[in-house]
């Protein structure tokens, strides 16, 4: 602790973190920047958090680090569920530090979106650091009205697409669009057939719910 630092700003790095500076020196994680500074109350960019990691990689124990890539399916409180390029899925827990950069810039663990694709860190079992490589697209919702004019099932007996006839500008037209597999149905008891008049609403460009109008 009693270390004597030769950046240029070493007066201004706390005396209780100059020990912790000396060793990350000596191993090589950080070096400061090119004018020979630390800037010690500097915020952290990504960009620096992310190398500094990569450096720590090198030297800590595989058992210990490790990293991770893939999409967001869910996250709850500290549980977070990615699902990886293979197809399997990963269950893993934050720590009550950890680094989330989305968009650039950091963020709480509420701002993560499912389909956000991720570059991740873990330490000792918990991930420690998340950079969204990709950030998932903004929900946009819209609504449609109209009768049905057919639907079609997939593999599994769900509906997977839907036809809805409706009057556009005194032109009487046909509509196609795809249906999320999630799809709610409400009205009507719940069964859909043609020449129902109903109300879908749409997520990213498929259906997500359909009301049957009595």
């Amino acid at each position: 602790m009693d270390t004597q630092l030769q950046f240029r700003d070493a007066k201004q790095i706390p005396a209780g973190a100059v020990g912790y500076v000396a060793v990350a020196v000596e191993k090589g994680l950080i070096t400061g920047y090119g004018d020979n500074t630390f800037k010690p109350n500097k915020p952290v960019t990504r960009a620096e958090l992310a190398a500094l990691l990569d450096r720590a990689d090198e030297q800590l124990p595989d058992q210990d680090a490790a990293a991770v890539t893939g999409t967001v399916e869910a996250i709850s409180g500290t549980a977070l569920t990615v699902k990886k390029p293979d197809g399997t899925i990963a269950a893993l827990t934050l720590d009550a530090n950890v680094f989330i950069f989305r968009k650039d810039a950091k963020v709480a663990p509420t701002a993560l979106k499912a389909g956000d694709e991720v570059l991740i860190r873990t330490y000792q079992g918990n991930v420690v650091f998340i950079e969204v490589t990709k950030a998932a697209e903004d929900a946009v919702t819209v609504t449609d009205a109209g009768t049905v004019a057919a639907f079609t099932l997939n593999a599994n007996g769900k509906i997977a697409t839907i036809s809805i006839l409706k009057t556009v500008n005194g032109v009487l037209s046909t509509v196609l669009y795809n249906v999320s597999e999630n799809v709610t149905i409400t009205g009507g008891s719940g069964v859909l057939s043609p020449n129902a008049n109903v109300v879908v609403t749409l997520t990213n460009n498929a259906v997500t719910s359909i009301a049957i109008l009595s």
